[in-house]
């Protein structure tokens, strides 16, 4: 079973493309019975102007997903970012930017200093809260889904095998429904560097 950095790491980097996969692939389909009842909570990093769109992810992930959700976090600079929000059986729970050791100006001022070309403190920022979770979040279960507030999932999904490894979708190969025999993709590699014991099982 995955460590906390590990789903961490797997959910950041592979954009939560599982919804694209779940109806074409027959193995998938027989992973979504969800028998060991494994729970997940999820956290979502959200800006105020994207409040809309955190509603509708809200929706579809408390819908669709086949692994029971513990609770739901919301990290954003204002607590405003809940208003008109259904709080189903008290599972959302605000945690304010300001917890986090760091802010958006640190990261402007390094990249400034660095002189990079990648001007993108924002960015930068938003990928660092998500590292920084089980450090600001007290009693976050081992298997944390983190999500953006941007996607939604519009199908039934698992994250979860019925022995409790976290599920990995990647795509065909084009033009086909076949899978490659060796999972090449630029989130993985980033994964293997990150934790060198990290592989997929």
């Amino acid at each position: 079973m995955f460590t906390k950095r590990k789903i961490t790491t797997l959910a950041v980097f592979t954009f939560f493309f599982f919804c694209l996969l779940i109806k074409e692939a027959p193995y998938l389909n027989m992973l979504q019975t969800n028998k060991n009842g494994t729970k997940m909570d999820v956290v979502v990093t959200v800006a105020l102007k994207d409040k809309l769109k955190l509603k509708k992810s809200l929706q579809g992930i408390l819908k669709n997903s086949l692994t029971p959700i513990n609770k739901v976090y919301i990290i954003s600079n204002n607590e405003n970012i809940l208003e008109g929000l259904s709080k189903t059986d008290a599972k959302t729970i605000f945690v304010p930017e300001t917890k986090f050791p760091f802010s958006i100006e640190n990261i402007k001022r390094i990249l400034y200093q660095k002189k990079s070309k990648y001007n993108h403190a924002t960015w930068y920022y938003q990928q660092l809260l998500k590292f920084y979770i089980f450090r600001v979040v007290p009693n976050l279960l081992e298997n944390v889904l983190i999500l953006d507030s941007d996607f939604i999932f519009k199908e039934k999904v698992s994250f979860i095998t019925d022995d409790g490894k976290a599920i990995l979708a990647f795509k065909w190969i084009l033009n086909t429904t076949k899978y490659p025999e060796e999972v090449k993709h630029s989130h993985v590699d980033f994964a293997k560097r990150f934790i060198p014991t990290w592989k997929i099982v």
